[in-house]
């Protein structure tokens, strides 16, 4: 189910409501949560606000609070300092403090809606893992003022209380929940670097095992700390990390900065930007499941494009970066009646499977796309036979490149298919003997490439070379086109 679109009850709140849907989109962001409080059984509510804003990403559920305290005037920095941590950040703990107390002890009494009418569709298992997020509005002139320049809030968790250093903060939150502290230009620009709820998630919680191990970290921003996240990559886990020595992060002072002069950094990001089509067809499922213009044309029993789309947006940058790219050299190969099948390894949670083909000479659009659906069901069934983990098949269907008609098919097929469904099973079993069968299946190849998140460039490559970002192409024709 869909929530209404709320924009906050101030500018601070659209903002931070606004920043949430572009990278999270609005299927798991419910802005302005109520809790019920009647407690006589009346059918008349008057609700009450609970937390600003509430993500929900599978075992993940997401709470922020945004408070906008102008730093109070005086002379004496001490008095400045504590009278604006008392409004926003202690203030903003607490909201955050009761509101995940209430989810955990009423769960059905938690509602989109001021009048209660609807209620937040969420369980809290022991799997469940609780992030909080306090964005406070730290005034960067004011920072810059008593930080020789620098415009952002420090960060060093060996400060106890963690609130007693003028413009720097600690260890924020309760024993064992821990709160984190940004203000509105590193939470926007945190947002737009990590611009997947997967890759969101998987850094704040980062971070957060980190401190609780008890680990001591000290940047003087939060993107340097980001920076310092980015620019370390350790590959035997294939993560990113902290650069930590004797139990310490000591993060260099502008880090930040030096990010933008980091060349693979540079380069991945270019790579985004030129390989960004899933976030198209993402945000186009998005916005027809919203407004219930979605024309599901998928067989029967496999046709619940939320739940295949939900998979795609679950997707980290990397994985979407990959899909896009497998969806570009298929278009530029010009080979539109093949189907490209992405093994699970390329990606985190799913197996996914693309196919484009072109419109036949005197066919209809609507017999094309009939025809369309049934080979991506048909080698949909195959993906989920021949792979059986723990993992659904995605499979997507989009219109020739040079077809102005855009339509976009998306089949989910669960992990358990055989359990729940035996027909469809034995069909898919049909479908593989068919396959092996056939002589055109028989000659089918498989294409390795790689694709790093920040690739390595040479300060000196030839245009003949292989193209160091793994895409397998001559680097005149691929990143060194322009």
């Amino acid at each position: 189910m869909f929530m209404e679109d709320k924009e906050g009850f101030n500018e601070s709140e659209r903002k931070l409501i606004a920043l949430a849907k572009k990278s999270f989109l609005p299927l798991w962001t419910h802005p302005n949560v109520f809790r019920d409080q009647d407690k006589r059984g009346c059918s008349v509510s008057d609700g009450k606000e609970i937390v600003d804003l509430l993500v929900i990403f599978g075992d993940y559920i997401i709470l922020f609070s945004d408070k906008d305290c102008k730093f109070p005037e005086a002379e004496d920095i001490s008095i400045i300092w504590r009278r604006w941590v008392n409004r926003s950040i202690t203030g903003s703990i607490k909201q955050l403090m009761g509101a995940e107390r209430w989810l955990k002890n009423y769960p059905e009494r938690v509602f989109k809606d001021k009048a209660c009418s609807e209620p937040v569709s969420f369980k809290i298992t022991e799997k469940t893992k609780i992030i909080r997020i306090a964005v406070c509005h730290s005034n960067a002139d004011i920072c810059s003022k008593y930080r020789s320049g620098i415009p952002f809030i420090g960060f060093d968790t060996s400060i106890n209380p963690p609130t007693s250093k003028p413009f720097w903060l600690g260890k924020m939150g309760e024993e064992g929940k821990y709160v984190h502290i940004f203000d509105e230009f590193s939470f926007e620009a945190i947002l737009d670097k990590l611009d997947t709820i997967d890759d969101f998630t998987k850094y704040l919680e980062y971070k957060e095992n980190i401190i609780n191990k008890g680990i001591q970290i000290r940047a003087d921003s939060e993107l340097d700390l980001l920076a310092n996240f980015f620019k370390n990559f350790n590959e035997k886990t294939q993560e990113h990390l902290y650069t930590i020595k004797k139990n310490q992060v000591n993060v260099p002072s502008k880090e930040w900065q030096s990010l933008y002069n980091d060349y693979g950094y540079v380069q991945g990001k270019k790579l985004d930007d030129q390989y960004n089509m899933i976030d198209t067809i993402i945000n186009k499922f998005s916005h027809c499941i919203r407004n219930k213009s979605l024309v599901d044309s998928s067989p029967e029993g496999l046709n619940n494009s939320e739940l295949a789309l939900r998979a795609l947006a679950g997707e980290c940058r990397l994985s979407r970066r990959c899909m896009s790219q497998v969806i570009v050299d298929y278009w530029h190969q010009k080979r539109f009646d093949y189907t490209r099948r992405m093994p699970s390894e390329v990606f985190q949670k799913i197996h996914f499977v693309f196919t484009s083909p072109s419109i036949k000479k005197d066919e209809s659009f609507e017999e094309y796309q009939g025809r369309r659906i049934e080979a991506l069901m048909r080698i949909c069934l195959i993906e989920r036979y021949t792979h059986q983990d723990n993992k659904p098949v995605i499979g997507l269907a989009t219109n020739p490149p040079f077809d102005k008609q855009g339509c976009e098919d998306l089949i989910y097929i669960p992990v358990d298919l055989q359990n729940n469904d035996p027909e469809m099973w034995n069909l898919a079993k049909q479908y593989v003997n068919e396959y092996e069968e056939n002589e055109d299946y028989k000659k089918r190849k498989l294409q390795r490439f790689s694709s790093y998140e920040f690739p390595f460039f040479p300060k000196k490559i030839g245009r003949n070379d292989p193209c160091p970002c793994g895409s397998g192409k001559k680097y005149k024709k691929c990143c060194g086109v322009n």
